[in-house]
């Protein structure tokens, strides 16, 4: 009988909000709640955060946000629907947003980076127990593995459109390795943590040789092209 209240209320409720023109699927607030929950690169700190909007308590990880009612466009009314509306149903967030910035970040890890592994994972839980900041000091140290690997993968997956030299190349490299051997100062990392770090380092390196690779090919074919066409041009000119 409770139930059956229940459900009759909640019904009652739903006819209300559409007399008044109320969308129902956010109830008149323009926002619904969204979650963009990944695995968390890098391990990072996993806190409770209260959101400034709904003052719910979750998890850093949980990704809670507020996006734009996809149903009413955050007009908080109701309207009708076409067919395309219908079909585009996902919830949009910005994406210039601290959470949309973050979501990028996660994406581009996945894509081209190193995403985080359970058994590193599990390293890491381990040793922050026993050396809560070496624990810090690594997941600083990978952060920087993880953004050069990105870089040098994300630069093979647009290298039809984005030319460059073998010289820029190694100043990149020389650039991260720079930044890795300021941390790598006082890190000390235990045997299991020790040997992810190895194969984590061998990724990063093999993306900067293949990217190095790809560019001296590219950079030989530029250039004799380049001479092709200051050949044409002279004989042209003087011929």
């Amino acid at each position: 009988m409770k139930r059956t209240l229940m459900m009759l209320l909640l019904l009652l409720t739903v006819v209300y909000a559409m007399a008044q023109g109320i969308c129902s699927y956010c109830g008149g607030k323009g926002k619904v709640v969204k979650n963009i929950s990944t695995s968390q690169y890098g391990v990072r700190n996993n806190y409770k955060v209260k959101c400034p909007t709904c003052g719910a308590v979750t998890l850093k990880s949980s990704g809670h946000t507020h996006v734009t009612c996809s149903r009413c466009g955050g007009t908080g009314r109701s309207r009708s629907y076409s067919s395309s509306s219908r079909r585009d149903s996902h919830v949009t967030y910005d994406p210039d947003s601290p959470e949309g910035i973050w979501a990028r970040g996660v994406a581009k890890t996945l894509r081209y980076g190193i995403p985080v592994s359970s058994e590193e994972e599990a390293a890491v839980k381990r040793l922050a127990k026993t050396n809560a900041t070496m624990a810090k000091r690594w997941m600083q140290y990978r952060d920087i593995l993880n953004m050069g690997t990105s870089y040098f993968n994300e630069c093979i997956a647009k290298i039809n459109s984005k030319w460059d030299n073998v010289a820029n190349v190694d100043n990149a490299k020389r650039m991260y390795d720079g930044m890795l051997s300021e941390k790598a100062a006082n890190l000390q990392l235990p045997n299991d943590l020790y040997a992810i770090y190895k194969k984590y380092y061998a990724i990063y390196d093999q993306a900067y040789k293949e990217y190095r690779n790809y560019t001296s090919q590219f950079e030989t074919i530029r250039n004799a092209q380049e001479q092709i066409d200051n050949y044409i041009l002279q004989k042209n000119l003087f011929y």
